[in-house]
């Protein structure tokens, strides 16, 4: 397609980027084959509409540049054109060709693009963003149910997201849409949204409107401290807490003329939280190795001595020690390396065979992978209609991959 419109949604975590992309979705927006989309889960049971692939991707750039979603990494100048990237960029142009090339209208969400996006404005230097909002009180209050997040954490991630896609969409086509004020009044937006886009028609069209109000869900906002002000515990951090509740409220009528001053408040809050944030972050690692400590110790446990097992998700234990007499194997891997997540349950259950049929007998899921039950369920679904489960607690789950 020959000058397509592309639209990135860009947003923190729990800003209701989910909502919005299908919003652009029934306006038009084309967002990947439905296989390659994330299914609904409890955490987002109206579907989070987000390109699984891409978001593979994302987190990859961020881990090979040493970071993580909830722990972004310090980017060198010029990171995007390293050389290191380069076969993330061909697996980038693969997916653009194979799901979006003759696309009139097509985009993408994910969160983590807000600190990656000069790495696709080399493959998209023409693109158009819609950033969603939404007050990082309830951010950082859903953070903290769902992820376990502080809330100095939160609101933290918040103020980094939002510096960083207003920075890089500095003079781009832009729209800021605001959460609370889409489920208040989603008409408005849809319009707006639909000019947008370039589709204005399609804002009245009766079905489009009835998909949206069905769609639309008010009960899911569970946090709404924009209504109920300030509901946080005061203490030396509420200064910064209170610039980031400031930052919000002003988004509103930013123009980039005034983005300046919003930068400036951002940068600061994001100082006088940096103190508690390292504290907090040393902590939770010497939390996380004791706990990768005892894992290690149960699998050896529950192993035989001379077998080799599959290690799901291996880069996130954050340590290589191995267990006496036993080969611990990651997964997926390439020539015995780590090499991220499956882009697919079809992929995840056949490398699990290919590892088993090289002489893999288990196959070991750590807290830290947990989430690939909700995310891989086909892959699930084989592993538990397959094997036997011979662990499972709050830190393992290890099937048998002999019976």
């Amino acid at each position: 397609m020959i000058n397509p419109t592309i639209v990135c949604v860009l947003g923190a975590h729990r800003s209701g980027t989910s909502l919005v992309t299908r919003v652009l979705n029934l306006l038009g927006m084309h967002l990947g084959p439905r296989k390659h989309l994330m299914p609904p889960a409890d955490w987002n049971p109206t579907g989070y509409w987000e390109h699984r692939q891409i978001e593979e991707l994302n987190n990859t750039i961020l881990e090979r540049l040493g970071g993580k979603w909830y722990e972004p990494p310090i980017f060198p100048q010029r990171w995007e054109n390293s050389s290191e990237l380069d076969d993330l960029r061909q697996r980038a142009h693969a997916i653009i060709q194979e799901d979006f090339a003759t696309a009139k209208v097509w985009g993408w969400k994910n969160p983590q693009t807000c600190l990656t996006l000069p790495f696709w404005q080399q493959l998209l230097p023409t693109m158009r963003y819609v950033i969603c909002l939404r007050h990082p009180i309830d951010v950082a209050r859903s953070l903290e149910y769902r992820k376990g997040c502080s809330l100095e954490k939160g609101i933290y991630l918040w103020l980094l997201y939002i510096k960083s896609a207003l920075e890089y969409t500095t003079g781009h086509p832009r729209r800021l849409i605001f959460y609370e004020y889409l489920l208040a009044n989603w008409q408005h937006d849809l319009q707006h949204l639909a000019e947008f886009l370039g589709n204005p028609e399609l804002a009245k069209q009766t079905d489009i409107e009835n998909a949206i109000r069905e769609f639309i869900n008010p009960r899911l906002q569970h946090y709404c401290s924009f209504k109920t002000g300030r509901d946080y515990e005061a203490n030396h951090l509420s200064k910064a807490i209170d610039m980031a509740h400031w930052v919000y409220l002003n988004l509103k009528d930013v123009q980039d003329s005034q983005q300046d001053l919003i930068l400036q408040l951002i940068k600061e809050a994001l100082q006088a939280l940096t103190p508690e944030i390292e504290r907090q972050k040393r902590e939770a690692h010497n939390k996380w190795m004791k706990q990768v400590s005892m894992a290690l110790k149960e699998i050896g446990n529950f192993i035989p001595d001379g077998e080799s097992f599959i290690l799901v998700d291996d880069g996130q234990w954050q340590t290589s020690e191995s267990i006496a007499g036993r080969r611990r194997i990651p997964f997926i891997e390439r020539d015995g390396q780590y090499w991220g997540v499956p882009p697919d349950d079809a992929t995840a259950i056949s490398e699990l065979d290919r590892l088993r049929r090289s002489g893999a007998s288990f196959i070991v899921f750590g807290w830290p992978a947990f989430w690939w039950f909700d995310y891989y369920t086909e892959f699930h679904k084989y592993l538990r209609s397959k094997f036997t489960c011979i662990l499972e607690n709050s830190r393992l789950i290890t099937f048998d991959l002999q019976r």
